[in-house]
């Protein structure tokens, strides 16, 4: 099935830049920086170059080939378990969409924020918003009780989700990311400008930087280089298939994932300066350390920037300015998680609707109503911790597992390499020959990504240890298991549906040829 529609070059790269900027470089990339300092780049950058960005390439390529959504794709060059293949992607980025919604949520909380004389107030997004008592839960019973405006923030942020998807990859994705990706670009490089003037901040750019070579040594420095990279391409959950498939045919996927890779990771080093360059001016300011100010965790900036806000707005004069600073700065960051929200949204729902022949509006309706009941789990008071659970999975694991089982079917298995090749060829200044490209991708790249797929196994085996409930209980049971599930009754749905017919027919049927033999006795 062809798409009719197309969307122009610059929208798609506004499509696919809105699927890949997010909330990873804003909300992660700075926390592993101030975990491991700029050593972290070291394996970030490997990461990136040698293994997320030629996914990047060959996904872009392959949507643009092939004009489907990747579970066609995988149907076509592997039947049945393509199919699954293509399905699992799907699963996987909606429960990506589970917990990154929970984010946005809490962005539009931090906007809203900015209106109210509670920005001044520390920690009052943890204590007020939230009611944040307990960072680090071991059961449900200490998860305390439901946050009645994260709910509703949630559920506001799914239905503006559901309503730009309605509309398409052509008429509400592009036409929305349009929008949010440049006003994204705008806010930041404002608030960067800003922030970099701010008394303290080259200390916190000299701790953003610092390197220790015997962090290199560790195996957690690299699965979170890993899972980075692959987390803020957006590679391996079908959502760069879908909007390639509506690219212009004859683009150069070469040049426009360069432009990709570039604007997600310097939108992440900009922000990272941003927040290093926060942390230490409201360090001086209180005259305490870094690590005092540094709260690493899913709530970190909600915690680290309304303090910069209230240090600016400590003068009568500048009380206004702290504000507008606020509603600009969560804007930026609401617009990026939104623009990702949607992509992940789509990467559900255009397989789903073609898949199950239903109409486009009951599959959002379906997606949307089903992600809110399990977004329950994740906006109790104490439910923050949980999403670092179940991102180990739907952002790391899972996706490496993708990545390996796409380079060896596009290279070997499915015996399409030549045409995918060839149309690139055609279209790109980059060549894919014969042996090199191709050797690089089917042994050298699977090779790098399962020992990483090992220390990210290994990784979470240590965390279970430290908190079964966050990481076993939580995050195992629905990043594994739920999204196993999720993937079968995806791929199975028309069989499941037509054995319940058939069932539901003989049930039906039973009662009436009783009827009729004991009418024949009498």
């Amino acid at each position: 099935m062809k798409n009719k529609q197309t969307i122009s070059a610059w929208g798609f790269i506004m499509s696919v830049l809105g699927a890949a900027v997010g909330l990873g470089g804003i909300w992660g990339f700075p926390t592993k920086m101030n975990q491991y300092g700029g050593t972290f780049l070291i394996p970030f950058f490997i990461a990136l170059i040698i293994c997320a960005v030629p996914i990047l390439l060959i996904e872009m390529n392959l949507g643009n080939k092939y004009r489907k959504n990747h579970v066609m794709i995988f149907e076509e060059l592997a039947n049945k378990p393509g199919k699954f293949f293509g399905f699992l992607q799907s699963a996987v980025v909606w429960l990506m969409g589970i917990f990154y919604s929970v984010l946005v949520a809490w962005s539009l909380l931090a906007l809203i924020m900015g209106f109210l004389p509670g920005l001044t107030q520390k920690d009052y997004f943890l204590d007020v918003i939230i009611g944040q008592t307990n960072p680090n839960p071991t059961s449900f019973s200490q998860l305390g009780n439901i946050s009645i405006w994260v709910l509703l923030s949630l559920i506001g942020v799914w239905v503006l989700t559901g309503v730009i998807v309605l509309g398409g990859v052509t008429k509400g994705v592009d036409k929305a990311n349009k929008i949010f990706v440049p006003g994204l670009f705008l806010i930041i490089f404002a608030m960067m400008i800003y922030t970099l003037t701010l008394d303290g901040a080259g200390d916190g750019l000299k701790r953003m930087f610092s390197f220790h070579g015997s962090v290199l040594a560790k195996t957690n420095i690299w699965t979170d280089a890993f899972g980075q990279a692959f987390f803020m391409l957006s590679t391996c959950v079908g959502a760069i298939i879908i909007f390639s498939s509506h690219a212009p045919k004859n683009q150069d996927n070469t040049n426009k994932t360069l432009i990709i890779t570039a604007g997600t990771t310097i939108i992440a080093l900009i922000t990272s300066c941003i927040v290093f360059a926060t942390i230490s001016a409201i360090a001086k300011n209180q005259n305490v350390g870094i690590d005092e100010v540094f709260k690493p965790g899913p709530t970190l900036i909600f915690q680290v920037f309304p303090q910069i806000f209230a240090i600016i707005g400590q003068g009568t004069a500048l009380l206004v300015f702290s504000h507008i600073l606020a509603i600009f700065f969560f804007l930026s960051v609401f617009f990026a998680g939104i623009s990702s929200l949607i992509a992940m949204l789509e990467g559900v729902v255009n397989p789903l609707e073609t898949e199950w022949k239903i109409k486009r509006y009951k599959i959002i309706i379906g997606i949307i109503v089903l992600s809110i009941l399990v977004d329950i789990v994740f906006i109790f008071n104490n439910s923050a911790a949980l999403i670092d659970g179940l991102a180990i999975w739907v952002a790391g694991i899972w996706q490496m597992i993708i990545g390996i089982f796409e380079l060896i079917g596009v290279m070997w298995l499915w015996k399409c390499y030549p045409e995918i090749a060839q149309h690139n060829n055609e279209t790109s200044w980059f060549k894919w020959n014969k042996y090199i490209f191709r050797i690089l991708c089917l042994v050298v790249i699977p090779i790098i990504i399962a020992v990483n797929l090992g220390f990210a196994i290994y990784q979470l085996i240590l965390n279970i240890e430290a908190n079964m409930f966050i990481f076993l209980t939580v995050g195992t049971t629905i990043g594994a298991f739920v999204t196993l599930a999720v993937t079968f009754i995806f791929t199975y749905y028309q069989e499941i549906k037509s054995h319940s017919q058939k069932l539901k027919a003989r049930i039906t049927k039973q009662p009436l040829k009783e009827a009729e033999e004991i009418e024949t006795i009498e």
